[in-house]
This record gives structure tokens, C-alpha cells and sequence, in this order.
């Protein structure tokens, strides 16, 4: 298993609203940071060593970032450590992939008429309201710096801003995309409308598989769809190149109503904390379980409601706004 250790606020989100905690040394395991033979036995041994490390006092908190819930690990760090050790707010999460293997052809001809007929409403609309529509792939890495800033430009007037999520042109996201374009893995395609950015849909492409890594769209152009029209767009685009690239699009961690209708294949997977036994760990426990009671209750009363999804799209819109 392979980590980091970090001192910083620990954050529990409530849909979107999140409560920050002081500073929290947290023992870090990232999506995948775990390879080779993760059996049973295996998953026993390297849960018992994090175990020690925070019974050591090298940190007050051990994060597994999105590991499969069936998979044996969870159900060491479910199990193995004592009581007040254990998460209690695992929040499960669907991840969604599109199995090209499964629906071979392109990626429009294997999805419902009603799709593919909403998909030309969307082109017909745009083609009447704006001059020019166009959708440039880049190549890199001639068009890096264009990337970043036509992404900025959008990401900048998208309700991702100011959740503080998503793409942002910042240090750390840019090595990360620099050093994805030096191995020749970063795929990018941007839409514009009268030659000005609105939508973008950036990812990687290594071992067979697309990743899907950050999406925005400018709210300013939301009556129009674009977001949804790159995503069919690029989706078919990628799905072209099956036979020589790709047989794997990732749709990455979190659901939503697009990831359902294209996904063919998905698991469960959630954050898995285990805690130090000291005061402040069992603490950290103690809020994050109570947060994660009470809310069901609140997201259930919502949705009986029938009030939850336009919550969403006026907090969105508001977001974007501001």
C-alpha cells in the first residue's frame, strides 16, 4: 500500500455544505494506492500495520480513498480494529463504467433512440442560435496553455467554482495534467460557441481505459445543453478508437443522471476511515457518525418531498451566479 501523510483540516460534508475541523494529521491512501494480491489474508496484514501506525501516534486518522466495498480490504478495516475505531459513515457511491467490450460498435449506435434523438434537438439548437459550433480535440504540447486557460474561462463562471471542486488552473492541478501530457495520456476537447469557450471535458487515456477527469460547462450557456452534447460527442469519438485504444471509459467516482443513462457496468465504493484511539480521534469519529445519521433523514424528507433535485439545480444555479 502506498500513502502520505498529511496535517490539515479534516472537512465532513452534508451534501454541500461542509463542516471543517481543526488540523488533523491523516494517514492518506489514494484510489488504487493498493496493488499486487489484495486477498484475504493479505488485507488482514496490511490493515493490522496502519492499525499500529496510528496506535503509534503517526496520525489520528487512516483514509482509504474508494476502494470497491466488496473487496477484502474493506472488510479488514471494517472489522479488525476496535469498536471506537471503526467508520461508521461509510457513504457508499456508485462508480460507473461504459464497458465497450460489452456494446462494441460505436457509442451513439449503442444507446436508445430517445438519446440519440435528443442528441440531434441539441445539435439542430445550437446550429440555429450560434454562427459557429465547433469542438476542438488539442494536441499536446502545442495546445497545453490554451487548455488551461479556455478551462479556467469556463471553469471559472461554473457552479463547480464555488464549491471549490473540479478543474482549477493551480499549481498542483497543472503538474498533474503537464505530467499526464509528457506520457502522452491527456486527451482534452472544448466546445465553442461563436469562438468563445463553454463547455470542456478533459481525461486520460493509458492501459486501455479513458478516464473522464473533469467536466464544466459555463451556466451562462446552460439553456442550451452543451454540456451534455460534448459529452455524447466525445463519448463517440472515443469510443471510434476502440479497436486501437480503448476498451474502458471510466465515468470516476459519484453518480449522476448521465453517468446512468451511458454507464453499462458499475460497483460500490465509498471513503473507509479508521481512527486513532485517542481523544481526538475518537472525537473526529464521533461528529462524522452523527452527520452521517441524520443525513438520510434530511436527504429522504427531501426527496419525499419532491423537492431534492430542484434544491440541487437552484443551489447550482446560485452558485454560478455568485
Amino acid at each position: 500500500m502506498c500513502g502520505r501523510l498529511e496535517a490539515a483540516p479534516k472537512h465532513i460534508k452534508a451534501g454541500y455544505l461542509t463542516l471543517r475541523l481543526p488540523k488533523v494529521k491523516t494517514l492518506i491512501f489514494v484510489s488504487d494506492g493498493w496493488l499486487g494480491d489484495i486477498s484475504e489474508v493479505n488485507s488482514k496484514s496490511l490493515v493490522g500495520s496502519i492499525v499500529e501506525s496510528l496506535s503509534s501516534g503517526e496520525a489520528d486518522v487512516a483514509i482509504l480513498y474508494h476502494p470497491d466495498l466488496n473487496s477484502p480490504l474493506v472488510k479488514a478495516a471494517r472489522t479488525l480494529p476496535k469498536w471506537f475505531q471503526r467508520d461508521y459513515a461509510i457513504s457508499p457511491q456508485i462508480h460507473r463504467v461504459r464497458d465497450l467490450k460489452i456494446s462494441p460498435g460505436g457509442f451513439l449506435a449503442s444507446i436508445s433512440s430517445k438519446e440519440r434523438n435528443n442528441q440531434k434537438r441539441r445539435t439542430r439548437k445550437l446550429g440555429e442560435v450560434f454562427r459557429d459550433v465547433h469542438i476542438d480535440p488539442l494536441k499536446f504540447p502545442d495546445d497545453f496553455e490554451r487548455m488551461m486557460r479556455d478551462a479556467e474561462a469556463v471553469a471559472s463562471r461554473s457552479y463547480q467554482r464555488n464549491l471549490n471542486v473540479g478543474f482549477i488552473n493551480k499549481p498542483d492541478i497543472r503538474s498533474i495534467l503537464e505530467f499526464e501530457a509528457q506520457k502522452g495520456w491527456l486527451r482534452a476537447f472544448i466546445l465553442y460557441l461563436d469562438h468563445k469557450p463553454c463547455a470542456f471535458f478533459i481525461g486520460s487515456l493509458r492501459e486501455r481505459t479513458f478516464l473522464c477527469e473533469y467536466i464544466a460547462v459555463d451556466w451562462a450557456y446552460e439553456a442550451y445543453t452543451p454540456g451534455m452534447y460534448l459529452i455524447l460527442e466525445v463519448l463517440e469519438d472515443i469510443s471510434r478508437q476502440r479497436h486501437g485504444q480503448v476498451d474502458l471509459i471510466d465515468f470516476g467516482s459519484g453518480d449522476a443522471p448521465w453517468k446512468e443513462r451511458f454507464g453499462n457496468r458499475f460497483w460500490q465504493e465509498s471513503y473507509v476511515h479508521i481512527f486513532n484511539l485517542s481523544v481526538k480521534g475518537t472525537s473526529i469519529n464521533a461528529v462524522q457518525s452523527l452527520v452521517a445519521a441524520l443525513r438520510p433523514s434530511i436527504k429522504g424528507l427531501l426527496g419525499t418531498a419532491g423537492i431534492l433535485d430542484a434544491v440541487k439545480r437552484t443551489w447550482r444555479g446560485h452558485l454560478a451566479r455568485k
